[in-house]
């Protein structure tokens, strides 16, 4: 028989696209499943469309768990919440506006239990619009990504890929130590990828097991660029990026380096290296301008060719 597997979904405001998530979830080759989705206060319809998904689902071998929280307490709360009522040997975590390939659990179930010194996984994904649309067929492939495996010393350099959407992981006794998330923490993918690193390896399926959907309301630091439109943007977009960047290295490393000692008697160093001499920032920073034009002319047409 199969093992538990528990997926946390935590939702906000998603009423546009989360039937596409839940019903991937619903068609999920894999059982058993724990379905753990804590709402975050939405003002919109999520919640209510969710309650009805659930008593409209007729699955064998899937239990919900729902709930709503009395106020909007953020991302990391939630998670939290969430992991506190997860039963399962394996736990997923999911953002509400994906969609999920039918086999995404099968496939990382199945490599983590063929890998006995692997506590997580991560995976490739496809990049898709708000009209199911699918703009890159690989995130790997347009990135150059081609690790199998990280060894801790990329993971302290932050040299990896650490996406939540595409994260698994085995439910280790230790994740009770690595669980609560410190709430300040802004990057709670880097930390879950950093602290389960420090109980076994972390690994990479070149495969891609979700449509990971880029809109306005969601657009990362990774793809704002490449469909960004208008100067103007562009400029907002890279000041952005770089001021949460500061904001990461000045708060993230520190209270990184704290609780991990603390909490996992570790003494860690992370040091994120950045190529402040390499041409790509030279342009970005002096000629903005022109990184702008090589963003529209060649990186909007590879993004778009994979």
């Amino acid at each position: 028989m199969n093992k538990l597997v528990s997926i946390i979904l935590p939702t906000y405001n998603t009423g546009r696209f989360i039937n596409d998530m839940f019903m991937s979830i619903i068609k999920q080759t894999y059982r058993p499943i724990q379905l753990v989705i804590v709402d975050d206060f939405s003002t919109d319809n999520t919640y209510e469309n969710l309650k009805i998904l659930i008593e409209q689902s007729k699955v064998k071998d899937i239990t919900f768990k729902i709930m709503k929280n009395n106020s909007n307490i953020g991302l990391t709360q939630t998670v939290n919440k969430a992991f506190n009522e997860c039963n399962g040997d394996f736990v997923f975590l999911s953002d509400h506006d994906d969609i999920w390939a039918e086999n995404k659990i099968k496939e990382q179930v199945g490599y983590l239990e063929k890998k006995e010194d692997t506590v997580i996984c991560f995976h490739d994904r496809k990049i898709i619009n708000d009209q199911n649309t699918i703009i890159c067929s690989s995130e790997y492939k347009y990135i150059n990504f081609k690790k199998e495996l990280a060894t801790e010393k990329e993971v302290l350099t932050k040299k990896i890929r650490y996406s939540a959407n595409t994260l698994c992981f085995k439910n280790i006794k230790e994740a009770n130590l690595i669980f609560p998330i410190p709430s300040d923490i802004i990057e709670h993918d880097y930390y879950l990828a950093l602290c389960f690193s420090l109980f076994g390896n972390i690994q990479y399926i070149n495969k891609p097991l979700i449509e990971y959907r880029v809109h306005s309301n969601n657009i990362s630091g990774n793809y704002a660029l490449e469909t960004t439109n208008g100067y103007r943007n562009y400029k907002k977009i890279i000041k952005k990026n770089k001021n949460r960047s500061n904001k990461i290295i000045k708060n993230d490393i520190v209270i990184l380096e704290k609780h991990i000692k603390e909490k996992l008697n570790r003494d860690i160093q992370i040091k994120v290296v950045h190529d402040k001499k390499g041409i790509k920032n030279l342009i970005k920073q002096k000629i903005p301008l022109f990184h702008y034009m090589y963003i529209q002319i060649i990186l909007k047409k590879k993004f778009s060719a994979l």
